[in-house]
């Protein structure tokens, strides 16, 4: 039911489609844009490189969602919407997964606490006068343990949630990015503080706070995501390192200088001349803005 009415019906099976159809529910209605949190995600990434940070820090969650129902988004290119059904298909996988844990969770606990109440068992058989003591006090204890291991279950999908949202938001930012100035532009990542160590390494050319190093979009595409990679064989990607990174992906300005004592790229080079190139149209809240 949170795939067809979150991400979509197209993203369940023939037998999840089915088992829903049993139940009464129509596929072909429940989905909205509305409650879609990876497209959501992404048409941010979208808008807020295109207004610019501080213009995006203002920008209220209601502002974005009636944004996106009127449309005023950029219509999604084959390869925009591609970036977009492989961050579905990561979640996918990812829910399906810890849906698997859940499973185990539960059968290993009922396993053993009916293994730890054998004794038990055998002693209402003895004595019928306590039949039932055992099956209720299995059952209290079944109930405690899953109990606390919802709170587990939890974090776990608060995670992954937020994983491939940030995953959807960078992409859209690359998105936008490659539509201004094509595969071949100059990207880098901000690095916020309190990053660990791998971001650090990765990301900046020497220890926090100073000039970030300069990468090409296409390269970092092509290292795809760290799902799987060890710390130590983690490769720059356009979303997180690492399922709790925030690092946000941004273009560089060409010709412009890092200045350390603003920890951004503020002061044009006097020998830069920038190059004519068309601008992209973007909309948003009734506003446009040529990037």
């Amino acid at each position: 039911m949170y795939i067809s009415k979150h991400i979509g019906p197209e993203y369940l099976t023939t037998a999840e489609k089915l088992k829903l159809q049993q139940a009464g529910i129509d596929i072909h209605t429940a989905y909205n844009v509305m409650n879609d949190p990876i497209l959501q995600s992404f048409y941010f990434g979208l808008i807020s490189d295109a207004i610019g940070e501080k213009e995006a820090e203002k920008v209220t969650f209601k502002e974005l969602k009636e944004s996106l129902q009127r449309g005023e988004y950029l219509p999604m290119s084959f390869k925009e919407k591609a970036a977009v059904q492989s961050v579905k298909k990561q979640f996918l996988g990812d829910l399906k997964a810890n849906e698997g844990r859940i499973f185990n969770d539960v059968n290993n606990i009922i396993s053993q606490k009916e293994k730890n109440n054998r004794l038990a068992y055998e002693e209402v058989i003895r004595e019928e006068i306590l039949h039932g003591v055992a099956d209720k006090k299995s059952v209290a204890q079944i109930a405690s343990e899953l109990g606390h291991k919802t709170g587990d279950w939890s974090r776990n999908f608060g995670r992954i949630v937020e994983y491939v949202s940030h995953q959807a938001f960078d992409e859209g930012r690359a998105a936008l990015i490659e539509r201004k100035k094509g595969s071949d532009a100059k990207v880098y990542k901000n690095v916020y503080e309190g990053a660990c160590k791998h971001c650090v390494s990765l990301y900046l050319t020497d220890g926090v706070g100073s000039r970030p190093k300069i990468f090409l979009l296409t390269d970092l595409k092509k290292n795809g995501n760290n799902i799987g990679r060890k710390a130590n064989e983690f490769k720059v990607c356009i979303g997180p390192l690492h399922p709790f990174c925030r690092c946000t992906l941004h273009e560089y300005p060409e010709g412009y200088d890092w200045n350390p004592e603003t920890g951004g790229f503020t002061s044009l080079k006097a020998t830069y001349k920038p190059l004519d190139r068309p601008k992209v149209k973007v909309t948003f809240n009734g506003k446009a803005y040529n990037v």
